[in-house]
């Protein structure tokens, strides 16, 4: 029966049924300062606009960002979000620290409550075939308490309907994580980082103490997600060029390479694709200059 008398406070009973708007989704990646990681970030973000992604790719920087640099994101359709650095734990040596001691501001991702999922790419990575499922797929994430999701190390699977789920001790790459964001797993987080027994132990700060954080619940995924450009020599038997849909360019950054008529780059078709990816970038910045779009218009995300 449809009951379509008001309440006590003079709002209809049929509100009560109103369907919550569904939280949104979206790719994020982090930049901390001024560097050359930011030439990276731009052609992910490009890349992303070139494979016809829905979803948007939200840069999460600190303050040392300059407004230049973050104009130049909103260009390429990227939201902001200004994030506090996350210090390194007490007890880690300066050699680590000067190495690494920006990447635990990664684990902010799990902060990002307003959003139903984020898949995290670091900046050195290209999307070459569209991937949204990492963002559509239900069955990706089904646990409340959720854990992150990597496919790197793995062997060859051949589909990713059914994701394996591990059961036994196993390492995972942290350049590609899809998760669901939730704050009392960012604040145990903390609470286990900052009283870390061996700080030092964690050589690759953030991806060995997210593997110690996840242990083994974690979920497998076909390495065409965050293929390490290494693997295409290294197990060419699995790699498959029409396959891959994501690059991680791990070690040698193709953006470091001066000389464009180098064999680094005419004779390596990873780091070709990359600068074709680089140079359509080049294009699409010059057609869509400063005169030609409103900036103020972009989405802008507060500082948290």
């Amino acid at each position: 029966m449809n009951n379509s008398k008001t309440n006590g406070i003079g709002t209809s009973n049929n509100t009560c049924n109103t369907k919550q708007k569904p939280k949104p989704k979206v790719w994020i990646t982090l930049i901390t300062k001024e560097n050359d990681y930011i030439i990276g970030a731009k052609v992910l973000a490009f890349s992303l606009l070139r494979v016809e992604s829905k979803y948007p790719l939200m840069i999460l920087h600190t303050k040392a960002v300059t407004k230049k640099t973050l104009d130049e994101f909103l260009q390429l359709r990227c939201q902001l979000r200004q994030v506090e650095l996350l210090e390194p734990p007490k007890g880690v040596t300066q050699e680590l620290v000067n190495g690494y001691s920006e990447t635990w501001t990664k684990l902010r991702a799990w902060e990002l409550i307003e959003f139903e999922r984020v898949v995290f790419l670091d900046a050195d990575m290209l999307v070459v075939r569209n991937m949204d499922e990492l963002l559509d797929d239900e069955e990706l994430i089904k646990d409340e308490n959720w854990v992150p999701e990597s496919c790197v190390y793995t062997p060859k699977t051949e589909s990713s309907s059914n994701p394996t789920i591990i059961h036994f001790e196993d390492y995972f790459n942290s350049g590609m994580l899809v998760l669901k964001p939730n704050d009392k797993i960012f604040a145990c987080m903390l609470k286990k980082l900052y009283n870390h027994p061996n700080p030092d132990a964690l050589i690759f700060p953030d991806q060995d103490f997210l593997n110690e954080f996840f242990n083994s619940h974690w979920v497998r995924l076909p390495y065409i997600y965050n293929a390490l450009k290494t693997l295409r020599n290294c197990h060419s038997y699995m790699w498959h060029d029409d396959q891959v849909k994501n690059v991680h360019y791990i070690l040698d950054k193709p953006w470091r390479i001066t000389d464009r008529d180098s064999a680094e780059i005419k004779t390596n078709e990873l780091n070709l694709r990359w600068f074709k990816c680089f140079d359509e970038m080049k294009k699409y910045e010059e057609s869509h200059s400063h005169n030609n779009i409103d900036l103020s218009q972009r989405k802008i995300v507060q500082e948290l």
